[in-house]
Formats: structure tokens, C-alpha cells, sequence
């Protein structure tokens, strides 16, 4: 969710040659971008596209009236989030779930 300087935020945030999704905003659809953090993070920026809010309520509704839930594969507590992480390279089914106290 980028706005305002979110954009500039996410880009400096980004790993090298790392990908910022655009998929909403927060302070307005436009933003001063400095290039020079674009190209010193060989950052690639994406723009997509979501349905209407109203698709996603309509969405929510349906999976609260047929009781869907997420498969999750396992939780970690906050302080194993490296195991996390192996976790989910390691291949996992569902969700692998960060607890956050």
C-alpha cells in the first residue's frame, strides 16, 4: 500500500533487485520517487490489480457462511522466525504462521 512517500519507503526497504507490489494507497495515487533508490536497489516495480471492495466483502461473507478456513501447516513464535522461514524453503502445506505476542 504505497501513497505519499510509501513508494520511496518500500524501495529503500527492498532487497537488491528486489519487487514492490503496488496494490493500493494509502496517501493518494501519486508519489515523488527518487530514481537514483530505483536504480542503486535495482528495484523492479509492480502494479496489480484487485477487484472492488464490494467483491471483497461478498468474499468474506461467503467464507464466513461455509466456515472455510486456511490449512496451516505450523505456528512459531515471533522469536523463531528464522525457523519460519526454513520452514516454508524447506516446502510446507498450508500456512506457516508467525505468533506475534
Amino acid at each position: 500500500m504505497v501513497g505519499g512517500d510509501g513508494l520511496q519507503d518500500s524501495i529503500r526497504a527492498a532487497k537488491g533487485n528486489g519487487l514492490v507490489a503496488v496494490v493500493g494507497f494509502l496517501e493518494g495515487q501519486t508519489a515523488n520517487l527518487d530514481l537514483m533508490d530505483v536504480i542503486w536497489h535495482e528495484t523492479q516495480i509492480q502494479g496489480i490489480a484487485v477487484g472492488r471492495l464490494r467483491s471483497f466483502h461478498d468474499l468474506v461473507k461467503f467464507l464466513d457462511e461455509h466456515t472455510i478456513h486456511p490449512v496451516v501447516d505450523s505456528v512459531y513464535a515471533f522469536e523463531d522466525a528464522l525457523a519460519a522461514y526454513g520452514k516454508l524453503s524447506d516446502g510446507a502445506f498450508g500456512k506457516v504462521v508467525l505468533s506475534i505476542p
